[in-house]
């Protein structure tokens, strides 16, 4: 059942109608109307005549299915919970709805109830790949790594070739500290598709936490390319250019990160870091206030703002900092340690 595939009836004139005849004509009349709505991205429009022929119908069960699509698009969540419900209520083999209703439960982090809906899905139709492949994302956010590793299996079984699943396959791995392995997946699903860019922006991530930073700057270019509004992509990619001591190219890519997100609490934070090794220490607090702003529980920006008060000679608060940053991370220990060790004995 998609949205847009509409029924059309071959209606045979009467010189009298009954009032339920007249009475069902017009709900559908409303739902077509919707659906054209919708095909225009008039998605509030599109929900008035959704509401309007399931008032007047209270059993239109395409009606409930795709009103529960529109308040989706609207991110009416609660209603189109509801919706879905109801289109379930009139339909119990509605795959469908099902799987929409488990993506809603999953957004609210209801993982069991999302579960139960796409297995479900599944038990209504083995031969398609949505239930399966959004109950591993489920299962796999649920820590249940070894289900959605079987559920991803299954995805690969009905296309070998499915790029987005050997993506998924990958994150699975990666989350299991198998970054090797994950590059693996990672790289297949390249070959099949050259144009992924999650896998480009994975890829990148290993190499820049193993510190191959040239392997990290080929992937983060390719992944820029593909998705040149990716704002993690630039801040990461200027995380790596920070390693090189390469502050002009690391500015500019944190600049770009947050015209893209303003809200992106690590770029100011590592933008900040920037400009204190430049010994622009008033653009720096800027940036390291926004970021404790939006963000307060992060260690790197305890440390940040240990660096600027050290900098500004401030060596009470910068102490103060460094030993919370410590708090927050112990990986920490190996760079602060010494600084406090020092600040600590003057």
């Amino acid at each position: 059942m998609q949205l847009g595939k509409i029924k059309f009836y071959t209606l045979v004139i009467l010189l009298i109608l009954s009032f339920s005849s007249l009475f069902a004509q017009s709900a559908k009349e409303y739902y077509e109307r919707g659906v054209k709505k919708f095909e225009r991205n008039d998605f509030k429009g599109a929900l008035i005549d959704f509401s309007k022929a399931v008032e007047l119908d209270k059993n239109y069960q395409e009606a409930f299915y795709n009103r529960g699509i529109t308040n989706y698009y609207l991110n009416n969540l609660e209603n189109s919970l509801v919706d879905f419900t109801n289109a379930i209520t009139l339909n119990k083999n509605d795959y469908d709805s099902y799987i929409f209703r488990g993506l809603i439960e999953y957004e609210f982090q209801r993982y069991e109830k999302s579960i139960i809906d796409y297995t479900t899905a599944i038990t209504l139709n083995q031969n398609r790949r949505d239930g399966y492949f959004n109950r591993g994302i489920t299962y796999s956010d649920y820590l249940k790594f070894d289900k959605a590793l079987d559920d991803f299996n299954k995805c690969l079984d009905i296309n070998a070739n499915d790029d987005e699943t050997l993506v998924q396959i990958g994150n699975l791995l990666r989350r299991q500290g198998k970054n090797d392995e994950a590059v693996v997946y990672y790289e297949k699903a390249i070959s099949i598709n050259d144009k992924t860019f999650d896998a480009y922006l994975s890829i990148a991530n290993i190499y820049k936490s193993k510190k191959v930073f040239d392997k990290a700057l080929q992937y983060f270019n390719k992944a820029i390319e593909f998705n040149p509004d990716s704002f993690e992509a630039y801040n990461n990619r200027g995380n790596v250019y920070v390693e090189q001591n390469q502050f002009t190219n690391a500015l500019s890519d944190f600049n770009r990160a947050i015209e893209l997100n303003i809200d992106y609490a690590f770029a100011y934070n590592n933008r900040a870091y920037v400009l204190i090794k430049t010994n622009e220490y008033e653009k720096a607090k800027k940036d390291l206030d926004k970021s404790f702003q939006l963000n307060r529980v992060n260690a790197y920006l305890l440390r940040n703002y240990g660096y600027y008060y050290l900098g500004v000679n401030d060596k009470v608060r910068a102490l103060e900092s460094f030993k919370e940053a410590l708090l927050l991370d112990y990986k920490l220990e190996k760079e602060l340690k010494k600084q406090i060790n020092e600040l600590e004995n003057k």
